[in-house]
């Protein structure tokens, strides 16, 4: 089994055709299984078409450009009060 394919860039790479093609020089896959039990022979042949063609468009929309994520914020535990023991007990 083999494939081909050609792509072409369009509009300053903001779309592209892409053209594929599965096995287009055979038409089928031929798989025989012989089976011998001593007192027959089976012989099973079967033939499997894979031809196959594929087209697809893509287009980006929007800028191309890549700009560093933000920063993520990070979990700040400040609910203690100062001067407290933070034992968790109400109280004196």
């Amino acid at each position: 089994m083999y494939s081909l394919g050609l792509r072409k860039d369009l509009w300053k790479g903001k779309g592209d055709l892409t053209l594929n093609a599965d096995n287009p020089f055979s038409s089928y896959v031929k798989l025989t299984n012989d089976f011998d039990t001593g007192q027959s022979v089976s012989t099973n042949t079967t033939y499997v078409y894979n031809r196959g063609v594929r087209a697809a468009f893509s287009y980006r929309f929007g800028k191309l450009e890549n700009k560093p994520s933000r920063p993520k914020r990070s979990i700040r535990n400040d609910d203690q009060k100062a001067g407290d023991s933070g034992n968790g007990q109400g109280g004196n």
